[in-house]
């Protein structure tokens, strides 16, 4: 992974651009035509910087499950430290799994005793995402 923005000299000379480009996401989220989410994520990716961000969806009838959204370079840091796949979801997948037993295993989540000890299953959705269920 390169500098981030702020820090590349070259990118002194070309200021204008980046806040060109902030300028345009916050009128694309003033217009409300991106969400908060996709904001961060532009952001980030304007920074040079990972971005992951996951919504606990669903009820307790149907089940929970995580709504993720990562930009490029969150998959190349998962890259960097060792976390592949056969495509960027499943390299999500494989850190949820890692970083939520990491949370089990040093018993740092709370009422371990009440977790549903059911394995969640990946299904792949329509607009490529993955839903745990």
């Amino acid at each position: 992974m390169g500098l981030p923005f702020w820090a590349n000299p070259w990118n002194w000379f070309h200021v204008g651009a980046y806040n060109t480009a902030i300028a345009k996401l916050n009128h694309q989220i003033k217009s409300k035509k991106i969400t908060k989410n996709e904001f961060d994520r532009d952001v980030a990716t304007l920074n040079e910087e990972p971005w992951v961000h996951g919504d606990l969806r669903g009820n307790p009838s149907d089940g929970f499950y995580f709504d993720m959204d990562w930009n490029d370079l969150f998959i190349s840091y998962l890259k960097d430290n060792g976390i592949y796949g056969s495509s960027p979801e499943d390299m999500v997948d494989q850190w949820l799994v890692r970083m939520y037993t990491n949370e089990l295993i040093n018993g740092e989540m709370s009422n371990i005793e009440n977790l549903d000890r059911t394995p969640a299953t990946p299904t792949r959705l329509s607009n490529g995402k993955t839903e745990h269920r």
